[in-house]
């Protein structure tokens, strides 16, 4: 992902019980599925039927994009070894949004609303 961030922010929401920052915001200077320069579906691990809508939405347009990332997500994955040979691809399963918290978190109004608003 070097070079697309074009700034960060860092933001509190009420979920979080001390001072220091639970979200933070990615600036990127394209908008997802935009360019084809970019393959943004392997850098941010998009399902590809959920990518088709935005590269449509996206085609021909001009704009930049922000991305949230939970700093402290209580979901916790599973990391298993497939066999005992180490050739074997492990089994991984990182169980996004298994903890109900995380999504209360996500959806905060607090920063990406105020995103959307053009208040940052």
């Amino acid at each position: 992902m070097t070079g697309l961030a074009e700034g960060i922010g860092f933001f509190r929401t009420k979920w979080q019980q001390d001072n220091s920052a639970d979200i933070q915001l990615h600036m990127l200077w394209i908008l997802i599925g935009h360019t084809k320069k970019v393959d943004s579906r392997m850098v941010y691990n998009i399902n590809p039927e959920s990518w088709k809508p935005m590269e449509k939405a996206h085609e021909g347009k001009l704009g930049f994009s922000v991305m949230v990332t939970l700093l402290r997500p209580r979901s916790r994955g599973v990391l298993q070894l497939r066999s005992k040979d180490p050739r074997d691809q492990p089994i991984i399963d990182p169980k996004y949004f298994s903890a109900e918290r995380d999504i209360d978190v996500y959806e905060e109004d607090g920063a990406t609303s105020k995103v959307r608003e053009g208040q940052y």
